[in-house]
């Protein structure tokens, strides 16, 4: 073989291995800009998911009465935009036969909200305990309602399923500090009266 030869076979071998060297790189770029994306798409999805707002749907007894409430908050960061609420089927208050206490007849679930704040709640009474599970036809057990709302150029439709029937035959929830104001009240009423009867 002559020297040209063998010259020509190196330029040939080594322009191969430049090819298959640039063929790593563009490879390995072509990953790692696959994996910049998805990294910067994870990174705008846990954004979204930390500010945006959410819908929160639940019952709840109030604090030293009887009464079931249904409490529909915006839990998130952001405002939600053009809120709709719909009721899947007929509650009525207490049991009550008036079409004007029908909640799903109330303005929050028949027109939209335009804007729906961060820590903003609406609470609904539903009735109290004994009404409620003894009038299932006009007070539903369990019952759908779909929050649909914006925010930016996304939309959101969430539906949550409300059951009451955990809350039968639970025992009325207490706050300590009520408790304990309530005591005081009957306390200074006591003294008031005491001192009354003192000055006749």
């Amino acid at each position: 073989m002559q020297t040209s030869d063998q010259i020509n076979l190196v330029i040939a071998v080594a322009t191969c291995l430049s090819v298959l060297g640039s063929l790593a790189v563009a490879y390995l770029t072509l990953h790692i800009t696959k994996a910049n994306r998805l990294t910067a798409e994870l990174m705008k999805e846990q954004l979204e998911a930390s500010t945006r707002p959410y819908i929160q749907i639940s019952p709840a007894v109030r604090i030293g009465s009887q009464l079931i409430e249904l409490r529909i908050a915006n839990t998130g960061q952001s405002n939600a935009e053009d809120l709709k609420l719909d009721l899947a089927q007929d509650y009525y208050f207490n049991a009550e036969p008036s079409e004007a206490k029908n909640i799903r007849k109330y303005t929050a679930f028949v027109h939209p909200i335009s804007s729906f704040s961060p820590r903003a709640e609406l609470v609904f009474d539903l009735g109290v305990g004994p009404k409620i599970f003894t009038n299932s036809e006009r007070c539903p057990q369990r019952f759908t309602i779909t929050a649909t709302y914006k925010h930016g150029s996304k939309q959101y439709s969430e539906s949550t399923a409300v059951d009451l029937q955990p809350l039968q035959l639970t025992s009325v929830p207490h706050d300590p500090v009520a408790d304990h104001l309530e005591e005081l009240v009957k306390a200074v009423k006591q003294i008031s009266s005491e001192l009354r009867s003192h000055r006749d």
